[in-house]
């Protein structure tokens, strides 16, 4: 079952995050984080993708729907309307 491969995920998740100018590791994990619930550190490491690669659309959208089921939705808006200008 995926949910007891969790921290064994973290720890590749980890070794990957080592690279500090890495925002596919970044993306990925806060991707993961966020289907796990964990808001927070999820909107973070979004947050720190997008800052690493502004032309990472799939983390403006993954960030916009992290905002809108935290009941965000005001948020939400701006990551979706640079999905639009990249796009």
């Amino acid at each position: 079952h995926r949910a007891n491969r969790w921290p064994e995920a973290q720890q590749h998740f980890h070794a990957a995050l080592a690279d500090a100018k890495y925002a596919a590791a970044r993306f990925n994990y806060g991707t993961a984080l966020a289907e796990r619930g964990e808001v927070k550190p999820a909107e973070r490491y979004l947050r720190e993708a997008i800052q690493l690669d502004p032309a990472l659309v799939d983390a403006y959208l993954n960030l916009s729907n992290l905002l809108l089921t935290s009941n965000r939705a005001a948020q939400a808006v701006a990551p979706l309307e640079t999905v639009l200008r990249l796009r």
